[in-house]
C-alpha cells in the first residue's frame, strides 16, 4: 500500500510529462569516474554506477520519514522507501533514465540522456547515450595515438 501512495505522490508533487520525470536532484543514481586520457583541455572519462542516492526532505519522502535516526544518521524509514522504489521499478511503474549533468548543483541542467542498452529509456534516447559513448571512446583512440 505504501508503494502505491509513493508512486501517487510522485504524480501529485511533480508534473512528471511536462517535466521528463523528477528533478535529478530529488532522486539519482550517483557515478563513479575515471579519468581515461586527457588532450590539451579536454577530458574523458569512464563512469561506473555508485549507490542511489534521494533527499530525506523532498516530499517523495513523506511517507516513510519517520524522524528518528539510526547510529548511523540515517532515518529509520530509509530502507522502506527504497524497498518501496525498488517494487515500483519491478513492477514497471517507474523507470530511471541516466543523463549527463553539468554540475552537482541546485541550478544545473541536464546536458544528455546516456542510457546503456540495458537501462531504462526510449530508442531515442539510448540512441543519444550510444553515440556519447561511441565518441567518447572514439576520443580516447586519438588520444592515445
Amino acid at each position: 500500500m505504501r508503494s502505491l501512495r509513493q508512486l501517487i505522490g510522485l504524480y501529485d508533487q511533480h508534473n512528471l510529462v511536462e517535466n521528463g520525470g523528477l528533478h535529478w536532484r530529488d532522486i539519482r543514481q550517483n557515478y563513479k569516474r575515471e579519468l581515461i586520457t586527457s588532450r590539451g583541455k579536454w577530458n574523458v572519462w569512464a563512469f561506473s554506477a555508485g549507490n542511489a542516492e534521494s533527499w530525506i526532505a523532498k516530499p517523495l519522502w513523506a511517507e516513510f520519514r519517520k524522524g528518528i535516526r539510526n547510529d548511523a544518521g540515517r532515518d529509520l524509514g530509509n530502507d522502506d522507501f527504497w524497498n518501496s522504489w525498488r517494487a515500483l521499478k519491478r513492477l514497471g511503474l517507474i523507470e530511471c533514465v541516466p543523463h549527463l549533468v553539468e554540475a552537482d548543483t541546485d541550478e544545473a541542467a541536464l546536458i544528455l540522456p546516456c542510457p546503456a542498452e540495458h537501462d531504462d529509456g526510449t530508442p531515442d534516447e539510448k540512441a543519444v547515450g550510444e553515440a556519447a559513448r561511441r565518441r567518447g571512446g572514439e576520443a580516447s583512440r586519438v588520444c592515445d595515438a
